[in-house]
């Protein structure tokens, strides 16, 4: 069992001066999204933006990740915690699946409900330059305390990977920060929409607040009865939207057969018998659209 240490840490390397944290998290069912972009400066002619992912193969770990029923966070590595059984700088697997969140080591293990957790937040720098060094500190403050444990974690980490994302599980029972290398905070956020919709889909201060708003609407008349059902159904089921590409194939096929089904004519071109009402010809592909010369005649 690990202490949890209550510090964080200061990257030494060159920060634009309009820096700034994006902090993703969620807290007790109210969630916040508080992402104001991250800009690194490796050096005075160059800024890194966050959208680096997409050069570097992540947009296809974080598509990856969205599109899993379990996305699992492989090679995170332990910072701190207390109440779970691991230790600074073990790596673990992190794997959200339907009913909730499974941590694993090679030699220990922890399991927990999303009814059990109370806050899940991404934050971090994102990309930034390799060779620099970590020292303790705490998040958001301009001076560093050398010596803290944490550093010499984050250091061992700093040289294999140029991501730095921060995630932070706090559960009934206790919690855990955890350094991942593979997707910046933003992404990462993204690749675990579902997690989130789950998270707020449980609370009932939030689906209580949205009934409320959806009633309002019904009693001024915004909506009628039959949208309010399905607004209210729509917190827990998920809607069924409309596959447009299987929809315009059904229209194509229903208009050619309507087209086949019509009187039939007689290409002005190879003479052969095609529906009267074609757009071209099947067999000599002359085009009968606007602005042609050539029509079709009745049979």
């Amino acid at each position: 069992m690990c202490n949890f240490f209550v510090c964080a840490v200061y990257f030494f390397g060159r920060p634009s001066a309009s820096a700034k944290k994006a902090t993703l998290k969620w807290r007790g069912g109210e969630p916040e999204w508080l992402s104001t972009g991250w800009r690194w400066a490796p050096n005075d002619g160059a800024l890194v933006n966050r959208a680096r992912i997409i050069a570097t193969g992540g947009d296809q770990r974080m598509t990856s990740l969205a599109n899993s029923s379990a996305p699992t966070l492989r090679g995170c590595i332990v910072l701190g915690c207390s109440g779970y059984p691991f230790l600074p700088a073990d790596q673990v697997s992190v794997t959200f699946d339907a009913n909730g969140v499974s941590l694993r080591s090679s030699q220990r293990a922890a399991s927990f409900s999303y009814a059990e957790l109370a806050e899940l937040s991404i934050t971090g720098p994102g990309s930034v330059t390799s060779g620099g060094g970590f020292v303790g500190g705490g998040f958001g403050v301009e001076g560093a305390l050398e010596g803290m444990a944490i550093a010499t974690v984050l250091n061992a980490v700093s040289t294999k990977t140029k991501i730095h994302t921060f995630i932070t599980m706090v559960a009934n029972f206790g919690e855990i920060h955890l350094h991942y290398g593979d997707l910046e905070p933003s992404a990462l956020r993204v690749a675990l929409a579902s997690v989130f919709v789950k998270l707020r889909q449980m609370n009932p201060d939030w689906l209580s607040a949205r009934k409320k708003i959806i009633e309002g609407q019904l009693v001024a008349g915004a909506i009628s009865t039959q949208e309010s059902d399905l607004l209210l159904e729509r917190l827990s089921t998920p809607p069924e939207w409309p596959d447009l590409v299987a929809q315009r194939a059904i229209d194509d096929a229903r208009a050619k057969a309507a087209v086949e089904s019509g009187p039939p004519g007689i290409c002005p071109n190879c003479q052969k018998v095609i529906p009267l009402h074609s757009e071209s010809c099947k067999y000599c592909k002359a085009a009968f659209g606007a602005g042609s010369a050539w029509v079709v005649t009745p049979q």
